[in-house]
C-alpha cells in the first residue's frame, strides 16, 4: 500500500504504513494530516481512514519493519509481541535476544524466510500515548477499514486482544474518551542554543528584504520565519511569543496543515520534540569515492603534519530541527566486544577530511537545518581484528538519539551511559532558540588572474546588536589551505593555533572582524631591492589591483552595515603578515596599527604609511631576519612610530610572546586614536613638505615615541629607561612607549 501526503495541492511520497506510523510516533505527522491511499482520489485526514483498530494485533511485520522502527525511536519499553503462528505474547526485547540469529548480516536475513511481529494495539497505544505527552489519539480507531480503502499491506487479524504473561506485563493507564479531552500542562525548557544567538549577522540569505532601506546591525537581526495559518478555534496552539514568555505551556493539539507560509521578522523560539536525528551509519574500511575520512598523520622533514594512511571508521549521517552550534551538542561512540561490554570510547568524532587538505575537522561548528552534516568515528586499532559492534549517540543533555552498527544490532540489549536518555519518550519538551551564523561573507571580484576574487568575512563583536555600539574593526589576513576552512575557524568561539586569542581581544574592545584568506604574489625570500626591476614592477602591478578590490569590498560592507570605515587594526603572519604589510602600505588611511610576524620579505616603506602605528616581530634564526632589521631601519629615517622584537632562538614560527606583545600594542595604539585624528588633519601639508624636501632623518610621531619610557636593544635584545639610552647605540635603538610593552618585549624567553 503507498500513502500520499497531501499539503497545499500537492502530494508528497510515496510512502509505507510503516513510515507513516513512525511519523506519528515521532511527532512528525498528525492525524489530522491528510492523506491519499494508492490509486483512490479521496482525500481523507490519517485519522479518518483508520488504519490501526483497538482490539486487534498490529501487523504482520517483517523483521526489517521491526528494525526500522527501533531505530527511529518508535519501540520503546517492553513491547508484548510474538511471531506468527506462536499463541502466546513475549516482549519484544526477549524474542530478540532468544533467536540470534536475527542479528546476522542482512545478506543472511534475506536468504531466511521472512518473520512476521504482531504486536497488541491496545498495549502499543498507550505506550505511545505515555510517549507523546497525551496527544489524544488511539493507535487503534474505532472506523475499521473498509473494502474501498486497500491495505494490502496491513494484515490484521479480527480477535480479542490477548495478554502478555504476568512477568512481562506493562500497566496500560485508562486511555482519554476522546481528543478533546484536556491534557495535562507541560514544563518546557528553554536552551540558549549557544552564545552565537545574540550576533546580529546572518549570512545574507536570511536577512529579511526591506524595501530602500540600507540595512545596519541592527535590522538584519531578524530573521525571516514561516508563520502558521490560525488554526481551527478547537484546536488553538500557543503562540509563538507565548512560547517565549511563560515556563510553562499546554501541550499543543494537533494542528491542521499550515497554509501558504507568510514571512514575518519575530524571532522564533522553537518548541521541538526530536531535534535530532540520526540519518544512517556506515563502515569505511579504505577510502570512499569522495575522500573523506579519517587519515593517520605523520611528520615530514619540515616539521609539518600531513595525512598518510586512511583509518577504517564509522561514517554518521544526521541533522538537525534547527541550527544548532556543534559545541552544544554530544556525538560519541561506544564500541563492544562479544560479550557486549564497552571495549572503547569515543567522546568525540574523529578528526576527518581528504588526504589533499591539511586541515581535518571532527564536526561542523554550525549543524543546519535542512543540511545533512557527516561525522566519522575512527575504529580503534586494537580491536579491528576482532568482532565489534558499536552504538552512536548524538544529541545534548535534554535529548538523544542512536544508531547501532552493525545495523542488524539493537542498541536495545546494549548498555551505555546515554541509553535511558535515548529511550526517555517522556522527556520534557525543549523550547530551543535556533543558532545563527555569525558571519557575513562578502565576495568581490579583482581582475586580477593570480588572485580573481577575495572572499570577505564580516563577524560582529559579540553581544553587539547595533552599528553604534561598534569601536573598530579588526581586521584579519589569514593563511588557511581553503575559504571553507577560513570560515570554520572564525565561527569558533576562538581561533585556534597561532591566531587563538585574535576573536576574544576583539569582542573584549567590541571590534568587528573583517578576515580574509592570503595570497602570494611576491618572492617570499627578496626584499623589493633584492627583485630584478621588472620582476618589481610586475608584482606591485598585480598586488596594486587586489588592493584595490580589497578597499572597493570594504567599503560596500561598512556601508552597507553602518561600520566605522578608518582606524582599523591589522594583523598578519609569515604569508598573511607580507599581504597586510603591503596592503597597509598602499592603503594607510584605513589603518590605524599593524602588527606582522614573521613576514620573511618586505615592500618598500611608504611615506604616507607613517600616520600607522606599526609593531614587527619575527626571530633571530628567521630567513628575513637580516631583511626585517634593513626594513625597520628605513621606516624609522621616514619618521614611522615603531616597535620590533626578534625573539632569541626562534625560527620561521609562531611564539607567545610575539602574540602577547602584539596585543599590548594594539591597545595602546586604540587610546591614541584622538592623536591620530589629529594627525591626518595635518597630514596634507606635512606629507608635502616630506617629499618636496625630505631630511636625513623625520622624527616619530606622536611626543611618546620621541620621548618614550623605555628604548629597546634590538640587537643586544637589553631594555634600558629613557635615562639610560646611550647605553645603546642609535642604529640599535627601539622606542618602547609604556611599561607593559617594554615589560614584555624585555622577556628573555
Amino acid at each position: 500500500m503507498n500513502i500520499y501526503l497531501v499539503q497545499e495541492g500537492n502530494e508528497f511520497g510515496p510512502y509505507s504504513w510503516v513510515e507513516i506510523y513512525a511519523g506519528l510516533k515521532k511527532g512528525e505527522l498528525n492525524y489530522v494530516d491528510q492523506v491519499r491511499i494508492d490509486d483512490d482520489p479521496e482525500i481523507k485526514s490519517i485519522e479518518e481512514f483508520g488504519f490501526w483498530n483497538e482490539g486487534s494485533d498490529v501487523g504482520p511485520l517483517t523483521w526489517e519493519e521491526i528494525l526500522f522502527l527501533l531505530r527511529e525511536g518508535c519501540l520503546d519499553g517492553p513491547i508484548p509481541a510474538k511471531i506468527e503462528g506462536e499463541a502466546d505474547f513475549s516482549t519484544l526485547e526477549k524474542l530478540i535476544a532468544a533467536r540470534p540469529g536475527l542479528l546476522e548480516s542482512p545478506d543472511s536475513l534475506k536468504s531466511r524466510s521472512r518473520r512476521k511481529w504482531l504486536v497488541p494495539a491496545s498495549v502499543a497505544a498507550a505506550v505511545l500515548i505515555l510517549a507523546l505527552g497525551g496527544l489524544g489519539f488511539y493507535l487503534g480507531i474505532q472506523k475499521k477499514p473498509t473494502s474501498s480503502q486497500p491495505l494490502s499491506s496491513i494484515a490484521v487479524r479480527e480477535q480479542e486482544p490477548v495478554e502478555a504473561p504476568a512477568a512481562t506485563a506493562t500497566p496500560v493507564p485508562v486511555l482519554p474518551e476522546s481528543p478533546a479531552t484536556p491534557v495535562e500542562k507541560q514544563p518546557v525548557i528553554v536552551v540558549e542554543n549557544s552564545p552565537a544567538l545574540e550576533m546580529p549577522l546572518p549570512t545574507p540569505a536570511e536577512v529579511l528584504p526591506v524595501p530602500e532601506a540600507e540595512p545596519t546591525l541592527a535590522n538584519v537581526q531578524a530573521t525571516t520565519h514561516q508563520a502558521p495559518a490560525p488554526a481551527t478555534p478547537a484546536k488553538t496552539t500557543p503562540s509563538e511569543s507565548a512560547v517565549a514568555k511563560q515556563e510553562i505551556v499546554p501541550e499543543p493539539t494537533p494542528a491542521i496543515a499550515p497554509a501558504k507560509p507568510t514571512p514575518t521578522a519575530t524571532p522564533v523560539i522553537q518548541v521541538v520534540a526530536n531535534f535530532f536525528k540520526i540519518r544512517s551509519i556506515k563502515f569505511l574500511k579504505k577510502e570512499p569515492r569522495d575522500g573523506i575520512g579519517v587519515w593517520s598523520f605523520e611528520e615530514t622533514k619540515k616539521k609539518r603534519q600531513v595525512p598518510d594512511e586512511f583509518q577504517p571508521c564509522l561514517e554518521v549521517s544526521v541533522d538537525v530541527a534547527e541550527n544548532t552550534r556543534s559545541d552544544q551538542t554530544m556525538a560519541k561512540a561506544y564500541f563492544f566486544d562479544d560479550n557486549n561490554e564497552i571495549v572503547f570510547t569515543h567522546k568525540s568524532p574523529s578528526k576527518a577530511g581528504k588526504k589533499s587538505d591539511r586541515n581535518h575537522f571532527a564536526m561542523p561548528v554550525l549543524f543546519k537545518k535542512g543540511e545533512t552534516d557527516r561525522f566519522f568515528f575512527e575504529v580503534p586499532e586494537q580491536i579491528r581484528s576482532q568482532n565489534w559492534k558499536a552504538v552512536i549517540v548524538f544529541g545534548d543533555k535534554f535529548e538523544a538519539k542512536s544508531i547501532a552498527y552493525p545495523q542488524t544490532v539493537s542498541d536495545f540489549l546494549l548498555s551505555y551511559p546515554e541509553k535511558e536518555l535515548v529511550y526517555d519518550r517522556t522527556a520534557k519538551r525543549v523550547a530551543r532558540k535556533p543558532a545563527m551564523d555569525p558571519l557575513i561573507e562578502y565576495v568581490v571580484k579583482t581582475k586580477n588572474p593570480r588572485q580573481p576574487q577575495i572572499t570577505l568575512f564580516l563577524r560582529p563583536p559579540k553581544d553587539v546588536s547595533s552599528a553604534s555600539d561598534v569601536d573598530g574593526v579588526m581586521a584579519l589576513c589569514v593563511l588557511a589551505p581553503s575559504v571553507d576552512a577560513l570560515k570554520r575557524e572564525l565561527q569558533k568561539e576562538e581561533m585556534s593555533g597561532d591566531y587563538n586569542g585574535l576573536l576574544g581581544f576583539a569582542n573584549k574592545h567590541k571590534l568587528a572582524i573583517i578576515a580574509w584568506g592570503s595570497r602570494g604574489f611576491w618572492d617570499v625570500g627578496k626584499n623589493y631591492d633584492e627583485l630584478a626591476k621588472e620582476r618589481a614592477k610586475e608584482i606591485d602591478k598585480n598586488f596594486d589591483i587586489v588592493a584595490d578590490a580589497w578597499e572597493r569590498g570594504v567599503k560596500e560592507l561598512c556601508e552597507k552595515y553602518g561600520l566605522p570605515d578608518r582606524n582599523f587594526l591589522i594583523w598578519g603572519q609569515s604569508g598573511s603578515a607580507q599581504w597586510a604589510k603591503r596592503l597597509c602600505l598602499r592603503k594607510p588611511d584605513y589603518f590605524l596599527a599593524i602588527h606582522i610576524h614573521v613576514p620573511s620579505s618586505f615592500d618598500k616603506p611608504t611615506p604616507e604609511a607613517r600616520k600607522v602605528f606599526w609593531c614587527v616581530t619575527t626571530g633571530e634564526l628567521e630567513p628575513g631576519y637580516e631583511r626585517s632589521k634593513r626594513f625597520v631601519a628605513e621606516c624609522q629615517r621616514l619618521g614611522y612610530p615603531i616597535v620590533y622584537k626578534a625573539i632569541p632562538g626562534l625560527g620561521h614560527a609562531g611564539h607567545p610572546d610575539a602574540a602577547a606583545l602584539g596585543f599590548k600594542f594594539f591597545e595602546f595604539a586604540l587610546s591614541q586614536r584622538k592623536l591620530r585624528a589629529e594627525f591626518d588633519q595635518e597630514e596634507k601639508n606635512r606629507l608635502s613638505l616630506l617629499t618636496r624636501d625630505q631630511p636625513e632623518k623625520i622624527p616619530p610621531w606622536p611626543e611618546i615615541f620621541q620621548n618614550p619610557a623605555f628604548y629597546g636593544d634590538v640587537v643586544n635584545q637589553a631594555m634600558f629607561p629613557a635615562s639610560q639610552k646611550d647605553m645603546i647605540p642609535e642604529g640599535f635603538r627601539i622606542p618602547l612607549p609604556n611599561k607593559d610593552i617594554a615589560t614584555i618585549w624585555n622577556k628573555d624567553k
